[in-house]
């Protein structure tokens, strides 16, 4: 009897055994996919953040200096899309993702959308100071390239010229730039200008930019 019981006993055993080991690797793909959006997530936040770094770092240089970047985005996301102000007029993009029009208007303060708009908890951001040149909104496929631009006031964001071939295009700091003299007017600063940036800037903001006069 002992022996038959041993017998009758090993089957309930593997089966266990499987259960357990598909238990396990049940849970195991689970963290494993779950861990992988988290680093999609954070490649996603990267791509946002080194973004708004070069806007930053372009809205202090001379007006026409520009740069162009590829667009490289996590494999769920297909679009980053820039809304512009006034009314949303690419159709196509519009047309082909349902509801996308809503989004845009719903996120009256943010400007920069992804899409799928469900593929990640947080696909909607802002930058300060960027601008678009083109449809609204201006949307890249991932893997395309953009072009950011210095304007008077804010940072452009537009598709690359074809003829484009220079990826960095820096304009000679021949005179004061306008940014960096509005920023010390609004904030008070003019005093410091001549002591950041050598020589007589500040009386060079008056006469170019009228500013700090």
């Amino acid at each position: 009897m002992k022996k038959r019981g041993q017998i009758l006993g090993q089957p309930i055993i593997f089966i266990l055994a499987l259960i357990i080991g598909a238990l396990v690797l049940t849970y195991g793909l689970y963290y494993t996919f779950k861990l992988k959006d988290v680093g999609e997530s954070i490649e996603l936040s990267q791509f946002v953040l080194n973004l708004r770094e070069d806007v930053q770092s372009y809205y202090y240089l001379d007006s026409g200096s520009s740069k162009v970047t590829t667009i490289r985005l996590p494999s769920k996301l297909r679009y980053v899309c820039f809304k512009g102000k006034g009314s949303l007029n690419n159709n196509e993009i519009l047309e082909r993702h349902e509801g996308f029009d809503f989004i845009l208007q719903s996120y009256d303060q943010r400007n920069i959308f992804f899409l799928p708009f469900d593929a990640y908890t947080n696909t909607v951001f802002n930058i300060d100071n960027l601008e678009i040149k083109g449809k609204n909104p201006l949307c890249f496929k991932n893997g395309e390239k953009a072009k950011i631009t210095t304007q008077s006031t804010f940072v452009e964001i537009s598709e690359p010229s074809t003829s484009t071939k220079k990826v960095d295009t820096f304009k000679p700091k021949l005179t004061t730039s306008f940014n960096i003299c509005k920023v010390a007017q609004d904030n008070n600063l003019c005093d410091g200008l001549n002591i950041a940036y050598g020589g007589d800037y500040r009386s060079k903001c008056c006469s170019e930019n009228k500013l700090c006069c």
